[in-house]
């Protein structure tokens, strides 16, 4: 393993295409004791994130790169949601997350040149700004599903409750009209 940078932090792997470990180029994250070479880094994540992770590979395949992603990884005491960059290199794929939100390929691309000219890098960094957007709002959305879902069981619960008191009520009614 290269040690590229000794922030605790953040992690960097190099993947082939379809996501699978080459390398842990830095890992400041201890992810090294849940993924093996030839396993894929998704198993790092939770199930929300896995689509939305093979989304990230092919936005890489197509763009050359991308940054500004959110992933749910499972860390020791549960879920973090973490911030994902990658670059298609003459290697492979560039894979960096980050507890922090300054996630940066650069430190670990000199040695894993990168396949992109001046325009295409522009154009990549739009891309890459529009899919941060997304990605906040796929989070979003996913937060009101959870909040939808806990006011339709409170709903139901408030619902029973009425049905409850009004059965209770009839029956004083009836027990007082006799």
């Amino acid at each position: 393993m290269n040690n590229f940078g000794d922030d605790p932090r953040e992690f960097a792997i190099l993947c082939d295409s379809e996501g699978n470990l080459l390398q842990i180029v830095h890992d400041g994250l201890g992810i090294g004791e849940r993924l093996r070479p030839g396993k894929s880094w998704t198993v790092l994540l939770d199930d929300g994130s896995v689509r939305k992770a093979r989304a990230f590979l092919a936005t890489i395949d197509l763009r050359g790169r991308a940054n500004g992603w959110e992933f749910n990884v499972e860390r020791p005491k549960g879920f973090e949601l973490l911030r994902f960059a990658g670059a298609r290199t003459k290697d492979g794929v560039l894979i960096v997350g980050a507890a922090h939100p300054d996630v940066s390929l650069s430190r670990y691309e000199a040695g894993n040149e990168t396949d992109e000219s001046t325009s295409a890098g522009q154009s990549a960094s739009l891309f890459d700004e529009i899919s941060r957007i997304n990605n906040e709002l796929i989070n979003v959305k996913r937060e009101l599903d959870k909040k939808n879902g806990q006011l339709i069981q409170l709903a139901a619960e408030l619902e029973t409750r009425v049905r409850e008191r009004t059965a209770e009520l009839e029956t004083t009614n009836r027990r007082l009209q006799e």
